[in-house]
């Protein structure tokens, strides 16, 4: 795999950031972000600066977070389905081979050809019966 240069991972962020199809969310995600209305942040001052740049950076800092942690998952998944492919095509062949044995009826398991079912009872709401 080829290295990806940093300034080139910037560039993209940075023309991902201003395409037309992200420039509409700006107002959505500053007044969720603040709290406030876009009229409400043109009228104050040095207190809202603070205040902004405190929301935003939790923001940030979760937004973040979960797209790493989603990332190391995903890697973690990939690595031990990787490492351990052979088995898990074998046992998905066996159990292939297992189900398709049921269902031809060459093997013939009582607690498998059992069927199980819920049944609700249409209750008045706020009432609660005992099992």
């Amino acid at each position: 795999m080829t290295e990806v240069n940093i300034f080139i991972a910037f560039g993209a962020g940075f023309l991902s950031f201003i395409s037309p199809c992200v420039l509409p969310l700006y107002p959505a995600f500053l007044s969720y972000i603040t709290g406030m209305s876009v009229t409400d942040i043109k009228q104050e001052s040095a207190m809202f600066n603070y205040k902004s740049i405190l929301h935003t950076l939790f923001f940030l800092i979760g937004f973040s977070s979960i797209f790493i942690l989603l990332g190391f998952t995903t890697s973690f998944i990939g690595e031990f389905l990787t490492r351990w492919d052979d088995l898990i095509r074998q046992v998905g062949a066996i159990l292939i081979i297992f189900f398709g044995l049921i269902i031809i009826g060459a093997l013939n398991f009582n607690f498998l050809m059992k069927e199980k079912k819920l049944h609700f009872k249409n209750r008045p709401a706020g009432t609660l019966d005992r099992l």
